[in-house]
């Protein structure tokens, strides 16, 4: 039970903290690797809040993960971790209104049941 509890706070600190970093790339224009304006485009996001709220998730994300790692065979917890998939495709539809194809559904449906036969091999 303490698994299924340590990645559920993990896979939703880790779509909050995407959805911040998002939120920022939004408001500040984003940045492009190799791009002329990287360093500018970076200072304008690192100054953003909605990064460092998406940092404090992500963070908080990660820890959870090493808490689960640390505790499961990784043959079994990293497929875990795919509902994250989950859980961002749903953000991105819901939340920021993007328009999310019958082939991305369809990716996620394939996660959900891989996830499924995996909790079956316990």
């Amino acid at each position: 039970m303490r698994t299924y509890i340590v990645l559920v706070i993990a896979l939703f600190t880790g779509m909050f903290a995407s959805l911040f970093w998002k939120k920022a790339f939004l408001a500040t224009g984003g940045i492009t690797l190799g791009g002329s304006n990287f360093f500018a485009g970076l200072i304008k996001i690192i100054s953003d809040w909605h990064f460092w709220v998406g940092t404090g998730f992500g963070v908080f994300a990660v820890l959870s993960l090493f808490d689960m790692l640390s505790h499961e065979e990784m043959s079994f917890a990293a497929p875990l971790f795919g509902l994250g998939y989950v859980l961002t495709l749903l953000v991105g539809k819901f939340v920021l209104n993007e328009d999310v194809t019958f082939w991305r559904w369809a990716g996620v449906i394939l996660i959900v049941i891989g996830v499924y036969v995996v909790t079956k091999t316990r």
